[in-house]
């Protein structure tokens, strides 16, 4: 879990026609879990943010996915 706070964001401010307006917080939030059986790691992680852009609140989600295997 966290916060990001960006004091000054290029795009903001040389967006021009295009109108881009970002905010100054942006929230996260992060969850994963690990399995591992004998050689074998496999690990997942989920995370979520808040949207930047002030005029389209859609959050940005994404996740991966990673197996190891030792030797």
């Amino acid at each position: 879990m966290g916060l990001e706070y960006v004091g000054y964001s290029y795009i903001d401010d040389n967006a021009g026609a295009y109108r881009f307006d970002e905010g100054p917080l942006i929230g996260r939030l992060g969850l994963g879990a690990t399995w591992q059986w004998d050689h074998l790691l496999a690990a997942v992680t989920l995370r979520a943010s808040t949207s930047e852009d002030e005029r389209h609140k859609d959050n940005f989600s994404f996740g991966t996915l990673s197996v190891s295997w030792a030797i």
